[in-house]
C-alpha cells in the first residue's frame, strides 16, 4: 500500500484540468511546497524539465510524474483523477500521480507505487472509481472492499450501525441524522426510507460524488483536531444557525476514541 507518510485524503483531487501541464500545476497546488521554503514554480520546472526526458506515463491511463526537489526533506504524493481522461502524451491518462522529494524517500515512494499498480485488477479498479475517497481508498489501502466482494470487518460495523441510526432516527421522530465521516466514506445502506434528513459530515466534499442518494447535503468542515463530540455540536449549531433544523432532537453518528459508530441524541 501507498503509505500515509507520503500520501493522505487531502493531496488527492478530482482534476479540473484539460492539459498535461495544468493538471500538474493543479497537483503541485496541494503539496506542502512553503513548510520546505521550495517555489511551486520550481517544482513545476523541474518536473516539466523530467517529462521531457521521457514520458511517466506508466500504463496506457496512469501516469506518474516525479522529480527530485533541492530541499524538499519530506517525499509527498499528490493523486489527481479524471474521469473522462487529460491530453497527456501521444493518449489521455485518468489518473496522474505526482511525486516530490529529495532524496532517498523519493525513490521508496516510487517503488509503493509501482508495487500498487503491479496487479491488472486493482489497476482496473482504480480506472473505474466513482469517486476521489474510492480511489484513495484503493491506493492507500484503507477499508478497501476484498475480491470475494465482500466488506472489511470496519463497513460492516459502520454499516450496522448507521442502520441502526435509521431505525432509532424514525422511532424518535428526529429532525436530522449527522453522519461524520473520516476515513471510512458512506456505509452501503439504503437511505431511501428515512424521513428525515440526512446530513453527511466530510472533511473534503471531492471526496464524493456532487449527489448521493438520501443525503441532503454535504457538509465540508475540517474541524482539525476537534474531538468528535465537540464536533458533533458545532455541526448542530451550523444547521441550527442556517435555519435548516425545525426540531431540536438530531441524531449523530460518529467516531471517537476507538467506540465503534458511537450515537448521541440532542
Amino acid at each position: 500500500m501507498l503509505s500515509k507518510n507520503y500520501f493522505s485524503i487531502s493531496r488527492t483531487r478530482l482534476l479540473k484540468s484539460k492539459t498535461r501541464d495544468d493538471a500538474f500545476k493543479e497537483l503541485i497546488s496541494l503539496v506542502d511546497a512553503e513548510a520546505h521554503g521550495v517555489d511551486r514554480e520550481q517544482i513545476f520546472k523541474l518536473v516539466q524539465e523530467r517529462e521531457a526526458t521521457i514520458s511517466t506515463r506508466l500504463l496506457p491511463e496512469i501516469a506518474i510524474p516525479h522529480a527530485l526537489i533541492p530541499g524538499f526533506k519530506t517525499t509527498q504524493a499528490a493523486v489527481g483523477f479524471c474521469p473522462q481522461g487529460i491530453d497527456y502524451d501521444t493518449t489521455k491518462v485518468r489518473l496522474i500521480i505526482l511525486i516530490v522529494g529529495d532524496g532517498i524517500e523519493h525513490l521508496k515512494v516510487l517503488a509503493q507505487v509501482a508495487e500498487r499498480l503491479n496487479e491488472p485488477e486493482r489497476v482496473e479498479e482504480l480506472l473505474k472509481a466513482k469517486s476521489i475517497r474510492k480511489v484513495y481508498n484503493i491506493l492507500s489501502g484503507v477499508n478497501v472492499t476484498a475480491r470475494s466482494g465482500k466488506l472489511s470487518i470496519a463497513q460492516r460495523t459502520a454499516a450496522r450501525v448507521l442502520q441502526k441510526a435509521c431505525e432509532l432516527a424514525s422511532e424518535l421522530n428526529v429532525a436530522a441524522i449527522v453522519y461524520h465521516d473520516v476515513t471510512d466514506g458512506l456505509p452501503p445502506v439504503s437511505l431511501s426510507k428515512i424521513r428525515c434528513a440526512f446530513y453527511l459530515v466530510c472533511p473534503d466534499q471531492n471526496l464524493y460524488p456532487e449527489k448521493l442518494p438520501g443525503v441532503t447535503e454535504i457538509l465540508q468542515l475540517p474541524f482539525g483536531n476537534v474531538n468528535r463530540t465537540s464536533q458533533a455540536g458545532l455541526v448542530l449549531i451550523n444547521l441550527i444557525s442556517r435555519g435548516l433544523l425545525k426540531k431540536t432532537a438530531v441524531l449523530s453518528v460518529f467516531w471517537e476514541n476507538q467506540v465503534p459508530g458511537k450515537l448521541m441524541l440532542y
